[in-house]
């Protein structure tokens, strides 16, 4: 984005991270995060991936979920948006630095995992899948309070990232698909009594072959 952007695209980041500032409390967190959310939707614009841009779509279900979270949970996760280095990655866009702004993104990267490992997440790498980060939660009685979930931190320009939203758009639009995976997954499920591996290993042929379909339509 930092060799494409506009002056207009500058303020318009700028002004955010202004919001941004100002709401970063705990009583205006949901304020927040769809500021932080557009933040991000718009450096993904910017940067001319016009695949992930048009893709990105998962902010309101985590709104939803974080309504979810136990009290004094939002304050500390706050803390760790306040600090990612987003001041640095404006910096370098509005001068049209395109390597200050990679450091940047690579940084904010870098930082996330730092301030999730203080929340209590463990960094378990990329598992065999590079651009993709994934955490789990150490604290067992903290992790039964939350709704069930997954964590990955991936960059914007992730492979990793850019596959998964071409999965799931892909189901979007083929429910045949989408029917046939979520019947294959009940089955598997009962059939090896949530034995995660073998379901893993059950699904796997689908699954590429789901992913392969929509990356030839995505061309």
């Amino acid at each position: 984005m930092a060799m494409r952007c506009s002056d207009g695209d500058v303020a318009a980041l700028s002004a955010l991270h202004d919001e941004m500032t100002a709401t970063a409390q705990d009583e205006a967190y949901l304020t927040y995060r769809a500021l932080h959310f557009e933040f991000h939707c718009r450096v993904i614009r910017g940067s001319g991936n016009e695949y992930i841009a048009r893709y990105v779509g998962a902010e309101p279900l985590l709104l939803k979920c974080l309504i979810n979270y136990p009290p004094g949970f939002i304050a500390p996760v706050l803390h760790v948006h306040r600090e990612i280095p987003h001041a640095s990655i404006l910096t370098a866009i509005a001068t049209r630095d395109a390597d200050a702004a990679e450091a940047a993104a690579r940084d904010h990267i870098r930082t996330t995992r730092e301030r999730l490992e203080r929340l209590g997440y463990v960094h378990e790498g990329d598992q065999g899948i590079p651009t993709r980060e994934a955490f789990d939660l150490a604290d067992e009685a903290l992790k039964s309070r939350l709704p069930k979930h997954h964590l990955y931190v991936c960059a914007e320009d992730s492979p990793e990232l850019a596959r998964h939203i071409a999965f799931r758009e892909f189901l979007k639009r083929h429910p045949e698909y989408r029917d046939q995976l979520g019947q294959l997954k009940w089955a598997l499920a009962e059939q090896f009594d949530n034995d995660k591996y073998p379901y893993m290993d059950g699904k796997a042929a689908l699954v590429r072959e789901i992913i392969a379909l929509a990356q030839r339509e995505q061309g």
